[in-house]
């Protein structure tokens, strides 16, 4: 990755740094409001194609630190299951 390979450097200046800050902030910002769009547009279709559908709270997590990764076997160990809505839009 260019800017892990970047930030690794010993002589980086102070400028460049925070250069590559910002430009992780604004990738990550963007990916999260994309995962929020497709999130509102999954529930707002699921709502008006299947509104006797249970939804869950959320659909595709905001980032990857909301999701534990041992959380499935949690889930597991005290019998939870997961609910899943499974979508299909017609001509797509």
């Amino acid at each position: 990755m260019r800017s892990r390979a970047e930030w690794e450097q010993e002589d980086l200046s102070a400028e460049d740094r925070n250069a590559l800050v910002l430009e992780k902030t604004m990738h990550l910002d963007k990916v999260i409001a994309q995962r929020r769009f497709v999130s509102s547009f999954v529930k707002q279709y699921a709502a008006l194609h299947a509104p006797q559908e249970t939804q869950p709270q959320e659909i595709i997590p905001d980032t990857i630190d909301d999701v534990p990764a041992d959380e499935d076997a949690r889930e597991k160990s005290q019998g939870q299951k997961k609910c899943l809505t499974q979508i299909q839009a017609e001509d797509f």
